[in-house]
């Protein structure tokens, strides 16, 4: 304990840790629970901002999207019992994406705890499988360590959510305060050896159809500069993984899009035939692998911070991997040094067993933009909206098959510029990931694109929106049904359409309603003035694009069908 401690509550305790680690905004909903810590927030306001939202699942979004964009937590405040359980499936995201989040929740008094009385519930244990870790603060003196822990475990790689939990007499009650006991000092990295780059560096000077693969790890170092250089330098082709989007510009020609599900079937095949593949910042996730589907021809070397990086495919997938756990960033400045020392270009001829595969696709979505029909082309109405997008624009998505539309159509052309619920596919993130975008950095424009069914799960706050001026465009992808579920029952179960079908509100009427700008997209010829319009309307606007529900939806389907055991 400092010589001097100074006397603060509970309350303020916790929020002069916040504000020490660098914390600008909470997103939150109110309640008896944590309104004491609320009142402590009130002093700090012009520091750090508290956003009320209006659910507990967009408040959570919204924090998980603050850390997707900062790289550093996103903190949310919630009630004890319902207002939490709300946040579940928001922090499931945060945790299968590893993106760094605070969530912060009331409890029950002290004295209750165990009564199983009103609001009570054992947060702990439901949301340990989807936190790195659950803290619980028992007495004043224990809210710097247990903040500091917290913090350095949501910051450690793999990044990720973390829950604090205070009791309600923690807020107000008076305690001394020593704020040299916070402690923000992270673990440092370990550095690749140079024997290991040596090693890995001369692979690649051997390979003749090496690919890299980049994850959302490359972000967290810093390295997208790195990255295009080697691409550039070595002529060499990289697909990415969801989360991976925009590490060099997607209209680059040495770039392939998205592998795996989500993703088009270039970059799928362009990872099957590689000699070589080098992950870097990633992992052989289910979803890179078709359900672990895929057969690789040549040697995998994963670079990843995240020790744990190393074992997330089943033993029973064989594939010659090799993992070097250490700084993706230090791992790129040196292989890129030696490649300045001893530069390889790598021939355009590896392309050339993927070529039928490319014009093929190319000619799927040709078709698609060119497309006049009426209900619309999906494809045509996102391609529309990226090309008028500028370059640093920010994209959230959706789950559902919208997903396949933002990924195969709209092109990220910036490092953390595209965040979805990437690995756990969870419907209710776009729209809140979108109002934390333009509050996080109103100078860039943002744009979310999903489907009718995603957007009525969070449309409420809109109202949120409005108030904290958020401007942006939503683009609702509306064929009025769950088309992917929709389509699983024409193809698998015999056209027996049941449940998946619905009719959605006049959602012009419905953005007036809030304050915000609405318009609707019926033509070919309303696309581009529409978007255009809604893009400088300075406001939040909402599109409602009339989609073809039998609009043929990019993907590929030679895979989907190996990986269903179909072919």
């Amino acid at each position: 304990m400092a010589e001097n401690p100074i006397s603060l509550t509970g309350a303020q305790m916790l929020a002069t840790c916040l504000e020490r680690a660098g914390v600008r905004r909470i997103y939150g909903i109110v309640g008896t629970s944590n309104i004491g810590f609320v009142n402590a927030l009130y002093d700090k306001r012009d520091t750090i901002r508290y956003i009320s939202a209006r659910h507990e699942q967009v408040a959570a979004s919204m924090a998980d999207a603050e850390g997707r964009l900062t790289g550093k937590p996103g903190v949310c405040l919630t009630h004890s019992g319902p207002g939490t359980l709300n946040a579940t499936m928001s922090m499931a995201n945060a945790y299968k994406d590893c993106s760094p989040l605070i969530l912060i929740t009331g409890t029950v008094r002290s004295a209750l705890k165990g009564s199983d009385g009103l609001i009570e519930a054992d947060h702990g244990k439901v949301l340990d499988p989807v936190c790195k870790g659950t803290f619980q603060v028992m007495d004043l003196a224990e809210i710097p360590a247990v903040f500091s822990s917290a913090y350095r475990l949501a910051m450690t790689p793999a990044k990720g959510p973390v829950l604090i939990e205070v009791p309600e007499n923690l807020w107000q009650a008076e305690g001394a305060f020593d704020l040299d006991a916070i402690d923000l000092t992270l673990p440092a990295i370990g550095a690749v050896d140079q024997a290991t780059l040596e090693e890995v560096f001369q692979a690649f000077r051997d390979a003749d159809r090496p690919v890299l693969l980049t994850g959302a790890g490359v972000f967290e170092a810093d390295a997208s500069p790195l990255v295009l250089r080697l691409v550039e330098e070595a002529n060499v082709r990289v697909v990415t993984t969801g989360n991976g989007r925009g590490v060099i510009p997607e209209s680059h020609d040495l770039c392939l899009g998205r592998v795996g599900f989500f993703g088009n079937p270039v970059a799928d095949k362009a990872l099957e035939q590689a000699d070589l593949i080098l992950g870097l910042g990633c992992c052989l996730s289910d979803l890179i692998t078709w359900e672990y589907t895929v057969e690789f021809a040549g040697k995998v070397v994963i670079v990843n911070a995240d020790p744990e990086a190393a074992l997330i495919q089943p033993e029973s997938y064989l594939v010659d991997l090799q993992f070097v756990g250490g700084d993706v960033g230090q791992f790129l400045a040196e292989f890129v040094r030696r490649l300045d020392a001893d530069p390889v270009r790598k021939s355009d001829d590896c392309m050339d067993s993927i070529l039928p595969v490319k014009e093929q696709w190319e000619a799927q979505l040709g078709a698609a933009i060119a497309s006049d029909k009426r209900p619309l082309s999906a494809g045509r109405v996102v391609r529309a909206l990226s090309d008028l997008a500028p370059k640093d624009a920010v994209f959230t998505g959706g789950a559902g098959l919208s997903t396949l539309y933002v990924n195969c159509f709209a092109r990220i052309e910036a490092p953390r510029s595209f965040f979805g619920p990437n690995n756990f596919g969870a419907m209710g993130f776009g729209f809140p990931a979108l109002l934390a975008s333009g509050i996080i950095t109103p100078d860039r424009p943002c744009l979310c694109i999903l489907g009718d069914g995603d957007f009525m799960m969070t449309l409420q706050d809109i109202e949120t929106g409005i108030r904290e001026g958020v401007t942006g465009v939503v683009l609702i992808l509306n064929d009025n049904c769950y088309r992917a579920l929709r389509y699983s029952q024409q193809i698998l179960y015999d056209g027996r359409i049941y449940g998946t079908e619905h009719s959605n509100p006049d959602f012009v009427k419905l953005a007036d309603a809030f304050g915000a700008a609405g318009y609707v997209i019926e033509t070919p010829d309303q696309i581009v003035p529409v978007l255009t319009e809604a893009l400088g309307c300075g406001k939040l606007a909402i599109v409602d694009a009339r989609i073809d529900p039998e609009d043929p939806a990019p993907a590929n389907i030679e895979a989907m069908l190996k990986m269903r055991g179909l072919a």
